[in-house]
Parts: structure tokens; sequence; C-alpha cells
């Protein structure tokens, strides 16, 4: 996020009325904010995701049939290597004993890869593509 043009300038925001505004870090670019973002991937625990089905009526988000959709992501994933870890990462990781284990991934050449590459790169020579 340090580097310049990835974010838009000076776009702050507050969570509540009290609340000062503050800084609202966003991606600037194809791909958004998930050129800019921690890069950690979470497909959800399957009873949640059963949980919406049966309990909120969200017909179609449960596990059976969003599973299939997390085994279609492209990237394979590998558990990021220690020297890999920032301190957000590193903060996850101390949280384990009391918490579900963290899913620190990266792809498996080490390189972040953001919507623009995982969705928009594949489909650029699409005939019916445009970005505006």
């Amino acid at each position: 996020m340090a580097e310049p043009g990835r974010i838009w300038p000076r776009l702050m925001a507050s969570r509540t009325a009290e609340q000062g505004q503050r800084l609202y870090a966003r991606g600037r670019g194809v791909g958004g904010s998930s050129a800019v973002n921690a890069m950690v991937a979470l497909a959800g625990e399957p009873g949640d995701y059963d949980e919406w089905e049966r309990d909120f009526g969200c017909a179609g988000w449960g596990w059976a049939s969003v599973a299939p959709w997390f085994a279609r992501l492209p990237i394979p994933l590998r558990p990021a290597m220690p020297h890999e870890m920032g301190v957000v990462a590193q903060a996850m990781l101390s949280a384990e004993p009391t918490a579900e284990p963290a899913n620190l991934t990266r792809t498996a050449d080490g390189r972040r890869a953001s919507v623009n590459d995982v969705y928009l790169e594949p489909a650029r020579a699409r005939a019916n593509l445009q970005v505006r």
C-alpha cells in the first residue's frame, strides 16, 4: 500500500458517528483492493455455509453448493514460509492457541495474485471483454 498510485488518495471514512474519520485504504486499479490487501485466503467452515442456507434462507449457499467453487480456485496455494510473513501474519499465528488455525497462503511461486492476475489476465484475449 505504500507504493504511490496503488490506493485512492485521501479517501476518509468513519465507522460510527462518534468516531473520527480515518484513512480508508482502498485499492486503485484493475483488481481493486485485492491488489493491496493482506492476501489471506479463508474458505470458511462448512457448517457456517449450511447455516446460512438452512437458517437464513440463502438458497444455494450451503457447503455442498459452494465447495466446488472453492475447489476451482486456479492458484496452487501453499503455507507461507516464516521469512515471507509480515507482522499481520505473525500476529494471526500468535493467536492460534486461542483461535482457529489461520490459513496464511501465497501462490506456489511466492508471488502475490490479485483479482486482476487470477481472473482478468486469463480472460484478456476474449473478444467480448471490455475494461473501461
